[in-house]
């Protein structure tokens, strides 16, 4: 009997024991920490009451940041142009001279370089913008087009054209006046210039009775550009001499459809009347003829 009293006793124990260690909230040692506010002076902070230290910290002053500069202005941009003359003008290249003509009025609107052996040649410090190109060496000059004075007037007056102004834009330019070849800058690649063979002329002279001898002839060659405006052509100068039998010749010459030439000797001049002086067509490649007739200038 004692033994299956102290039998149940040992199973009560157990059973206590293994419900006091599986119990969530019951310690597990002796030794853990009383529960918060046990400890006599001691109050449990909650999270609500949990003092924020990152509010509690000083904030610095946020200091402006300078603004950035702002972009240049278009006008102030510069460009660098690279180009060549067409594979059609044989290396190496001789006398050979480029300009740019900047189509915006400016103080600078022209800029000039000289034409390397191998064809190639540099313009820096360029605007950006729409321009023209003109080029000449020996024996071959840039290609021109027909001119379009509808677009020039529209260009110069900076707005669309009238009918009667229409009219008179055809009225005012000849048919056969040629423009230069366009470019806007900066360009995406290196510029290739159109280029054509130049024409020759040779000019009889004549005064009363036989052909002059030692009158020097000369011719101006232009070149207009888009929005009016024109100018001799550069680098040189076209002017000969005649021979004992009144004649001169004259290369190297851009094609043009009137050409104006003009003739003058120490005792003769240009008959008056002649205007600028007669006009004749020159064609690439080909040479043309011209005569001129001078008076005495006691007349």
């Amino acid at each position: 009997m004692l033994l299956r009293v102290s039998a149940a006793v040992l199973v009560i124990l157990l059973a206590v024991g293994l419900v006091w260690w599986f119990a969530p909230d019951s310690p597990r040692t002796g030794s853990s920490s009383p529960p918060p506010g046990s400890v006599p002076g001691t109050r449990a902070r909650s999270p609500e009451t949990e003092p924020q230290r990152a509010a509690a910290e000083p904030v610095a002053p946020e200091t402006p940041q300078p603004e950035a500069p702002a972009p240049a202005s278009s006008a102030l941009v510069r460009a660098v142009l690279h180009g060549r003359l067409d594979d059609a003008v044989p290396r190496p290249i001789a006398d050979g001279h480029v300009r740019v003509h900047m189509l915006a009025s400016g103080p600078a609107s022209e800029f000039d370089a000289g034409v390397r052996a191998d064809g190639t040649f540099e313009l820096a410090d360029l605007p950006d913008g729409h321009a023209q190109v003109i080029a000449l060496c020996r024996g071959w000059v840039s290609r021109r087009t027909p001119f379009d004075p509808v677009e020039s007037a529209t260009l110069r007056l900076g707005r669309e054209l009238k009918p009667r102004e229409i009219e008179q834009a055809f009225q005012e330019e000849p048919p056969e006046s040629l423009e230069a070849q366009r470019i806007a800058l900066p360009a995406r690649a290196p510029l290739v210039v159109a280029m054509e063979r130049t024409g020759s002329l040779v000019v009889t002279v004549h005064a009363p009775g036989p052909p002059l001898a030692g009158a020097r002839v000369t011719a101006a060659p232009d070149v207009r550009w888009i929005g009016g405006g024109s100018m001799l052509f550069p680098w040189r100068e076209w002017s000969a001499t005649t021979d004992a039998a009144g004649r001169a010749r004259l290369d190297d010459l851009p094609p043009a459809g009137s050409l104006r030439l003009q003739a003058e000797q120490p005792s003769f001049r240009m008959a008056r009347g002649s205007g600028g002086g007669p006009s004749v067509e020159i064609l690439s490649g080909q040479l043309a003829s011209a005569e001129l007739v001078l008076e005495p200038n006691d007349r």
